[in-house]
């Protein structure tokens, strides 16, 4: 009667046991940090850093190799009065090389733009010429010519006598301007069989022009 008993007991000991073993062990929820995930993070990080700088050291190239042009195409390289080295004679000689048989009919520094120039016209026989100088380089910018034309009246000659007296004729309108006064551009042609020379001189951004007589070196007229 005893082991009957007994037995019934050792299966439910049996039993209890099993029960405990299938339940799960809880586990804790904070997991370790991977070291190799932070290395990863950091070796990337490191590539944008160095990827930013390299782009900017790029762009710093670039801007560097730019010309003063690039910046809006402005010509910064103005050219002043006091940068002319080539003197009125120099320039006339430039034309006679061309044409060595030519009579100078007119003369002009004209400013355009930036720039400056001599224009140089003459004649010979057969044809009219316009010559434009560089005052700096000496260079001939350009080289014209047309068919004479036997209706012009004004077709005097200019001679070195005459071109020797375009900077006492400048000096003379500087004078009189006054102190702050700068060439702009100035002419010697021919008018009613007259040497005429004008000069415009600039002065707190107004324009002075003299007129002056070549021959007699006197001013004609003064309009401001």
């Amino acid at each position: 009667m005893k082991k009957k008993w007994l037995l019934p007991l050792f299966l439910i000991l049996i039993l209890s046991l099993a029960a405990c073993n299938d339940v799960e062990t809880p586990t804790d929820d904070t997991t370790e940090m991977d070291p190799n995930v932070d290395e990863k993070a950091n070796e990337s990080a490191l590539d944008e850093e160095e990827d930013v700088d390299a782009t900017e050291d790029q762009e710093a190239d670039e801007k560097a190799n730019e010309s003063p042009l690039d910046e809006g195409d402005v010509n910064t390289d103005q050219m002043k009065y006091e940068d002319i080295t080539l003197s009125p004679q120099e320039a006339v000689d430039k034309f006679i090389e061309s044409h060595a048989d030519s009579k100078i009919t007119e003369m002009q520094l004209d400013k355009n733009l930036n720039d400056y120039y001599y224009k140089i016209e003459g004649y010979d026989s057969d044809n009219d010429y316009e010559v434009k100088v560089n005052p700096v380089t000496g260079d001939i910018v350009s080289d014209d010519e047309d068919l004479i034309d036997l209706d012009d009246d004004d077709n005097g000659e200019i001679t070195k006598d005459h071109i020797a007296k375009i900077d006492l004729l400048l000096d003379k309108a500087m004078k009189e301007s006054g102190e702050g006064s700068n060439i702009k551009e100035w002419s010697l042609e021919y008018d009613d069989n007259k040497l005429i020379f004008e000069v415009e001189i600039e002065k707190n951004n107004n324009d002075i022009e003299y007129t002056y007589d070549l021959e007699s070196e006197e001013l004609i007229e003064k309009d401001d």
